[in-house]
Order: C-alpha cells, then sequence, then structure tokens
C-alpha cells in the first residue's frame, strides 16, 4: 500500500515523470516501513496494537536483544560457579 502512495502521490499531482523518476521514489530496503502488531502487556485490559519501524530499526532492535540474552546468558553461566 505504501509503494502504491509513493507511485500514485507524483502523477496526481500532476508531475508526471519518467520511470526511472519513479524507481527513485521507490523507498529503500533501510527505509521501507513494516508495521507488526504486538500483544497487550500481560495483565493490561487494552488491546494488541500496531507498532511501525522501518526494516533496519527492526533488525536493530532484534540484534540488541540478542546481544541483551547472550550476556544474561553469560552472566547466569559464570555466577552458578562461586
Amino acid at each position: 500500500m505504501i509503494k502504491f502512495i509513493a507511485l500514485a502521490l507524483p502523477l496526481a499531482l500532476g508531475l508526471g515523470g519518467s520511470a526511472a523518476a519513479l524507481a527513485e521514489s521507490e523507498p529503500s530496503e533501510a527505509t521501507e516501513v513494516v508495521c507488526r502488531r504486538m500483544p497487550p502487556p500481560t495483565s493490561s485490559r487494552l488491546g494488541s496494537r500496531n507498532i511501525c519501524k522501518t526494516k533496519a530499526d527492526w533488525e536493530a532492535l532484534r540484534e540488541q536483544s540478542r546481544r541483551e540474552v547472550q550476556q544474561q546468558q553469560d552472566r547466569g553461566h559464570f555466577s552458578q560457579g562461586n
């Protein structure tokens, strides 16, 4: 839907343009927005919600979470021997 709007908007405004100009207006993978439905917080009466971020932001969040889990596992592993 976002790609359609990005391509249709210049045409609707009468800007026309060539195929090359339209290709430049397409979002790159880093700026492409991805929305995900997230579950409500535990014991919350509020429903789920959509959170929208770029693909690069989702990837950075995933990598940060992976690093945090790895750090906690490493700390737990070394503290058991004391």
